[in-house]
């Protein structure tokens, strides 16, 4: 039994995939041992499968069908062992000291459920996402008329990505992004898992959400750090990170509705008696309007390129 089990659902991210599992292996040789590997294989049909067992042998791999992030992430949950189970994208890698780190911080801290490092993307910008609240009538506003953009350090106008805050101090925060995600173990059970209803978007800000609702804590803990590529286009061959490959438009535009959609998802699921039926109306309308935009700059990029 290992203290860590890293699970990564994995669709088709052969050499994402690759390099994640290399960047683990040296930390399990030079950094922080207590740890086993599991991949989800979600249908690929890249190498991705004949690349784990002939390079990885000590990776548990579970083959699925593609019934989506959420599916997959809690089937490798169910053969995990250890004390806490790490969600981990294909596109992410944790630098030094950041698992070992982050378990000796939550096994001193009881109170926390769940927790994040701050995540730097390719070009070395934060990513926003894995430091956001839960959306709101006024952040979902603030959001869809770009006032989060023109005062971005405004704890009024930009709620959402709670910018105002000291990216540099530990803090709880209301949700993270699914590409490093910190559970423990007893309360990923407690709550139930990911929500299977969320296909690829979505499943982080639920888990969250109801990990808060049973009263831990989600924590944002910059003193550690992980790369997030967070590049891979989406419906690409390979998945490979800053591939030229062209997807298809229909796949682009499926993949932009994907994240409202789940946002109509979560706010159905909890908001219903949290908010009153015109601002739930309102939230919904919002994400409608943000998918059109999403729709309609895919579009045109795609025209274009």
């Amino acid at each position: 039994m290992k203290k860590v089990s890293v699970i990564i659902s994995n669709k088709n991210t052969a050499k994402l995939l690759q390099a994640g599992l290399r960047n683990l292996e040296e930390i399990k040789k030079h950094d922080y041992e207590d740890l086993e590997v599991i991949v989800v294989d979600r249908g690929s049909t890249d190498n991705s499968v004949e690349m784990i067992k002939s390079q990885y042998p000590s990776v548990k791999l579970v083959e699925s069908e593609d019934k989506g992030l959420s599916v997959s992430s809690n089937a490798g949950a169910k053969v995990a062992t250890g004390e806490y189970f790490l969600f981990l994208g294909p596109d992410a890698y944790p630098r030094n000291r950041t698992i070992g780190g982050m378990v000796n911080y939550m096994e001193a801290h009881p109170d926390i459920g769940l927790a994040t490092p701050k995540l730097y993307l390719e070009k070395g910008a934060l990513d926003p996402d894995a430091h956001r609240a839960f959306p709101t009538p006024w952040n979902s506003f603030t959001r869809l008329t770009g006032l989060y953009l023109l005062f971005p350090k405004s704890k009024l106008f930009n709620s959402y990505f709670m910018s105002f805050e000291n990216l540099d101090v530990p803090h709880e925060i209301d949700a993270c992004v699914f590409g490093f995600m910190l559970v423990r173990r007893s309360v990923f059970e407690e709550v139930g898992g990911f929500d299977p209803d969320y296909y690829v978007h979505g499943e982080d800000l639920d888990l969250c959400y109801k990990i808060k609702e049973s009263g831990h804590k989600v924590m944002y803990l910059p003193q550690w750090e992980s790369g997030h590529l967070k590049t891979r286009v989406p419906g690409s061959k390979s998945g490979e990170a800053g591939t030229k490959e062209k997807a298809s438009l229909s796949l682009k535009t499926e993949y932009a509705q994907s994240s409202t959609s789940a946002m109509r998802t979560f706010m159905n699921k909890h908001y219903r008696n949290k908010y009153a039926a015109p601002l739930l109306w309102f939230m919904n309308l919002g994400t409608y309007l943000l998918e059109f935009q999403r729709v309609s700059t895919v579009t045109i990029k795609h025209l274009l390129s």
